[in-house]
């Protein structure tokens, strides 16, 4: 009970938390996460960014829009009719970008990132 004391009475930082660049990412590991508020899977990949220490995740992709538009999409794993990957889906986008038939063919994959706000996010344009 006495470390929640002293939380308590820590106060605010002065100090930015650096921000990781847009750059290239190596998929190191990956996993299909159960995101219970949807109701539905989505791809978690761990990737190793060169200006970090440890490995971050990253779970949506930037991908084309319609015209000169761009959207940033989660890696939902939707399927069709056929119990495969949504064509249409960011995930099948992402796949066919870096020339994969398969999920699990994205470890060991190098990948473009973009930003998105605070966060970083694969490029798949």
């Amino acid at each position: 009970m006495e470390e929640q004391k002293d939380l308590k009475q820590i106060p605010i930082g002065t100090k930015e938390k650096p921000k990781l660049k847009p750059t290239t990412v190596k998929i190191v590991k990956l996993e299909i996460q159960t995101v219970e508020k949807a109701k539905a899977n989505k791809v978690v990949c761990f990737v190793k960014h060169p200006d970090a220490e440890d490995e971050i995740t990253i779970s949506a992709v930037k991908i084309e829009s319609g015209k000169d538009k761009v959207k940033v999409v989660g890696m939902w794993v939707s399927l069709d009719e056929d119990g495969n990957l949504d064509k249409g889906s960011a995930t099948a986008v992402l796949l066919k970008h870096l020339g994969c038939s398969t999920i699990q063919e994205l470890e060991g994959k190098e990948v473009s990132t973009a930003e998105d706000g605070n966060y970083l996010c694969f490029k798949a344009y």
